[in-house]
């Protein structure tokens, strides 16, 4: 699901009509509609306002929500479980929970640049398409170097 159909969805499941969320945003029902058919998207500031309105993490309006649940379920195990299982719970880790991380990292940062007058941009200057392309390249920055330092221990071990 895209975030059009996910804020139109977490909306309807609340009881909220789309006119409910335009006098919250100070915006025209056109505005949700547009939105929620994703002929238009709401910028970053604009996904948190929804997302409380909505009583939700703006991460759901994103489509993470599944994978939150997933890094949710995965942090309490390693606060239930001994030292002697911690290896097995992390076997649960992967590269869509390592994304989420970087997605949740992101968007705080970006949230927080608006209160910094010293970083030369602030969270409104990005489309959520913007901020998902900042999420997948960090990722892809990842991996790219954990591959790289792997293969320079492989051949070190060589």
């Amino acid at each position: 699901m895209n975030i059009g159909e996910n804020i139109k969805k977490i909306r309807i499941e609340k009881g909220l009509t789309r006119t409910d969320l335009a006098k919250f945003l100070k915006v025209s029902d056109s505005t949700i509609s547009r939105y929620e058919n994703n002929k238009r998207e709401p910028s970053i500031d604009t996904l948190g306002l929804i997302a409380d309105f909505l009583g939700v993490d703006i991460l759901d309006l994103l489509g993470f929500s599944v994978l939150r649940k997933n890094i949710d379920n995965i942090g309490d195990k390693v606060d239930n479980i001994g030292d002697k299982y911690h290896d097995m719970v992390f076997k649960d880790l992967d590269d869509n929970n390592i994304k989420e991380f970087f997605s949740n990292i992101v968007l705080d940062i970006l949230m927080l640049s608006n209160l910094n007058p010293n970083i030369s941009y602030n969270s409104k200057d990005f489309s959520s398409a913007e901020v998902e392309e900042i999420i997948s390249f960090i990722f892809n920055a990842y991996q790219l170097k954990v591959n790289e330092i792997l293969e320079r221990h492989n051949k070190e071990n060589s």
